[in-house]
């Protein structure tokens, strides 16, 4: 209703008619995955109202990027499928999709009295070289718009047998990473942040590490971003902070460390726990439990952070502050 795209049961019926032709003719077809990046931030921002309009504007420009009998549906939220029939191949749609379909759905959206900018990211299946059935092309075109995001967003990826493989792997990091904090697999390293005109020590940066059981040293840059998706950070969050407060703690009451007693400790906030409307009062318990001043815990933000969601960030730092 809202878009007046067909829906995923209509998208179903016209990619199975499609499938079966294609069998009969021998021609190829292509299933395009597409979803919205960041689209969460426009709605929570500004407005359901304001979400729908930029949706039925994508819709439009999705409609107009590909042909007449090509059949453009939305799943539902921010989630488009596109069905074309009668392709050359994964190459010949991938320019359709990098100089015509990305370049329209970047260009500005006017929604009442706002210009809105959004970006996509896009996967590709083509039949038969892809899959021959229906669940199977869905799948590995979901698979690829998967990595079209973890890429970076805001572009285009071809299925590949190296796709289901990264996939997988994501897949088994995830459920590693559920269960690592009861097994107490993460540690926080301190790095020290030195005087270069003294050479003393005038901070330290926890720094989080994740002792999986077969990969080894896990680095943030591979796990924090599946914590993210899967839902897990504000734990692990909170776990880090913990932690970081009760070694400054035990600094102070050995009053050995190295000279490290009493200096500030700076922990890593991530986007999900700087919304997080119990992220102040549960920092200001922690303070009090460790009999920790509140100038010896450093927050580092990033300014991505920061302007995904400018108001909710500027009442928690006030807070903070």
């Amino acid at each position: 209703v809202l878009t007046e795209l067909p829906n995923r049961s209509l998208c179903v019926q016209r990619l199975q008619a499609g499938l079966e032709q294609a069998a009969r003719t021998g021609e190829q077809l292509a299933v395009l995955f597409i979803d919205l990046d960041r689209f969460k931030a426009i709605n929570d921002t500004l407005g359901h109202h304001i979400g729908d309009g930029l949706l039925r504007s994508v819709a439009a420009r999705l409609v107009q990027s590909v042909r007449e009998g090509d059949t453009v549906s939305r799943l539902g939220g921010d989630e488009f499928v596109i069905v074309m029939r009668q392709v050359e191949g994964a190459q010949q749609v991938l320019r359709v999709v990098q100089e015509r379909l990305i370049p329209l759905i970047r260009q500005s959206h006017p929604v009442e009295a706002h210009e809105l900018s959004v970006s996509c990211s896009v996967g590709i299946a083509v039949y038969p070289e892809d899959g021959v059935d229906l669940d199977e092309l869905m799948r590995r075109a979901d698979a690829a718009m998967y990595e079209a995001k973890t890429a970076g967003r805001d572009m285009a990826r071809l299925y590949s047998l190296e796709t289901d493989r990264r996939v997988q792997a994501r897949q088994a990091m995830e459920q590693s990473l559920r269960r690592a904090l009861e097994r107490r697999e993460f540690a926080l390293h301190y790095q020290p942040r030195m005087s270069a005109r003294t050479s003393l020590p005038t901070g330290l940066e926890a720094l989080l590490r994740w002792r999986h059981p077969s990969l080894g040293e896990v680095l943030p840059g591979e796990f924090i971003p599946i914590a993210e998706e899967a839902g897990l950070i504000r734990a692990i969050g909170a776990w880090v902070l913990d932690q970081a407060c009760a070694q400054w703690a035990a600094w102070r009451a050995s009053g050995a460390g190295g000279g490290l007693a009493g200096l500030p400790v700076s922990v890593n906030l991530s986007a999900a726990q700087l919304a997080d409307p119990l992220l102040v009062p549960d920092i200001a318990a922690l303070l009090a439990r460790h009999g920790m001043p509140a100038r010896c815990l450093e927050l580092e933000i990033t300014e991505s952070q920061l302007m995904d969601n400018a108001g909710v960030a500027q009442g928690q730092l006030a807070a903070l502050k």
